[in-house]
C-alpha cells in the first residue's frame, strides 16, 4: 500500500466503512489508471459527486 492511500485511508472516521453519504474515493479527476490514458470522461463522475455532497442535508461529506 502507497503512503498517500495510507495517509487518506487515515482521514476517514473508523466508523465509516466504505463509500456512502458522507464518502467518496476518486484516484484521478482526468487520468484512467487502467487504461494508463487521459478519460475526459471521468471528470461527470468527480462533479456529480460534489454537487451530490453540496446539495446534502448531511454535515460533511469528504471526496478522497
Amino acid at each position: 500500500m502507497s503512503r498517500d492511500k495510507r495517509y487518506l485511508e487515515s482521514l476517514v472516521p473508523p466508523k465509516i466503512k466504505s463509500e456512502g453519504y458522507e464518502l467518496e474515493w476518486k484516484s484521478s479527476a482526468r487520468w484512467s489508471y487502467r487504461e494508463n490514458r487521459i478519460d475526459k470522461g471521468l471528470v461527470e463522475p468527480i462533479l456529480k459527486a460534489i454537487v451530490s455532497f453540496l446539495n446534502s442535508k448531511r454535515p460533511q461529506g469528504q471526496i478522497l
